[in-house]
């Protein structure tokens, strides 16, 4: 199978390894070289890692859906969310059995079409309004007025990496931040934001649900559990994510939530990273991301050590038509610490070392990726995309979440001098 991936970038960029990995030939369809280029010049882009490419800029589609059959493509998967519309018209141009029905496209547009379409199935979510930034900001704050009560969450409804998202304690806080956003774009999509997202603040615990879907089945690939403080301007920041074992009934609860999820904006094939709220011993959705997760490929990597199975080879598993069962309990633990220095600013950068990871007790393996490089001044976290250190653990046995989290603290203190605050 030849697959082509749109706008490889971030997770887009983990999927093509591992494709590779997996004997597939593997290309790449940019929709804008300018882009690209800065995707390489990030590091979030290696040509050389493909069988080929197309840059499509302003080419008809003719032309681009040409260069697929002759490079004989059966399956386009979409490398951002920004990317899902696109491979949804390819997929289908081609007639390829991987994609997912384009009448339905628009309820996947973005996370706002998502949520909309969710509401109109019943799926249990914050009390939400859409801001559309065309419209002047008094109609829109009206309108939230009516319906929430603060404080309310803002995020963009294409973004990512944290970027464009806040808590906004009152209607003079949500106005100037609705303002900042406008003509705002995020810097791996090719669009400006059109659209924003208002919602309830819920504070409760936020899980991460990551499934792999095939002809309408869905499949888990790994349950986490995210925790998070707020740093200056009242911005989430993520601190660390901790691998769930949950309870049979818990999971079956999920496992049900997810899937009325995902047939109710008719997603049926591909990859898709949901997150949402344990409220009062129900689900309730956050958001849906067609993708695999981010975190440079970390969590995805993790599950492969946890279940001996991660996303991808259970995508190849499933279009080989092999029975694939959910990925539910595991014999060991892992965790993602994203690592950002919001205790005090600045803070030089040190040299980060993995073999200091490797030797806490238990520890099966330890990948760290320094985001930043050693001697870079350090400013106080914003936003995810702040976080200097990642560090992807696995330890040899199950272990409770809060003796992974105090192990790693205590060494990030001890050895690096960074203060873990909550």
């Amino acid at each position: 199978m030849n697959t082509i991936i749109v706008d490889p970038y971030i997770s887009g960029f983990y999927l093509a390894q591992c494709l590779r990995q997996q004997g597939k030939q593997c290309f790449a369809l940019l929709r804008d070289s300018d882009m690209a280029k800065k995707m390489v010049e990030l590091g979030r882009l290696n040509i050389a890692q493909f069988d080929g490419f197309f840059y499509a800029d302003d080419k008809p589609i003719d032309e681009i859906i040409a260069w697929l059959l002759e490079q004989q493509i059966t399956c386009i998967m979409a490398g951002t969310e920004d990317s899902v519309v696109l491979a949804d018209q390819l997929n289908q141009a081609i007639d390829s059995p991987y994609g997912n029905p384009v009448a339905t496209s628009q309820l996947r547009q973005d996370k706002s079409s998502v949520l909309q379409a969710l509401q109109k199935q019943g799926v249990s979510l914050p009390t939400t309004c859409i801001v559309y930034m065309q419209f002047p900001l008094v109609e829109s704050i009206e309108q939230i007025r009516s319906q929430l009560v603060y404080p309310v969450f803002v995020k963009p409804s294409s973004s990512g990496g944290s970027f464009g998202i806040r808590r906004c304690h009152n209607e003079q806080e949500l106005h100037d931040f609705l303002k900042s956003l406008q003509d705002a774009q995020y810097a791996y999509f090719t669009t400006k934001i059109r659209e924003v997202i208002v919602q309830r603040f819920i504070d409760a615990p936020e899980w991460v649900v990551n499934t792999v879907s095939h002809n309408g089945k869905h499949v888990i690939s790994g349950m986490w559990a995210y925790e998070k403080s707020y740093g200056e301007g009242d911005v989430p920041i993520y601190q660390h994510a901790i691998s769930l074992n949950p309870q049979t009934a818990i999971f079956e609860k999920i496992k049900t939530f997810v899937c009325q999820s995902l047939d109710a904006i008719d997603y049926q094939n591909g990859f898709a990273h949901i997150e949402l709220f344990w409220l009062d011993n129900e689900p309730v959705m956050i958001e849906i991301n067609l993708r695999l997760p981010g975190a440079y490929g970390g969590m995805s990597s993790l599950e492969d050590q946890l279940y001996e199975k991660g996303p991808v080879t259970i995508w190849c598993e499933l279009i080989q038509q092999k029975t694939v069962s959910d990925n539910v309990h595991a014999s060991t633990s892992a965790g993602i610490f994203f690592v950002a220095n919001h205790h005090a600013a600045p803070y030089v950068v040190p040299h980060f070392d993995s073999k200091d990871f490797e030797r806490l007790p238990d520890m099966d393996s330890c990948r760290i990726f320094q985001r930043q490089s050693s001697g870079y001044l350090a400013q106080k976290a914003i936003g995810l995309n702040d976080t200097f250190l990642y560090v992807f653990a696995h330890w040899s046995q199950r272990l409770v979440g809060q003796e992974l989290i105090a192990k790693v603290y205590s060494l990030l203190q001890h050895t690096y001098g960074l203060v873990h605050v909550e």
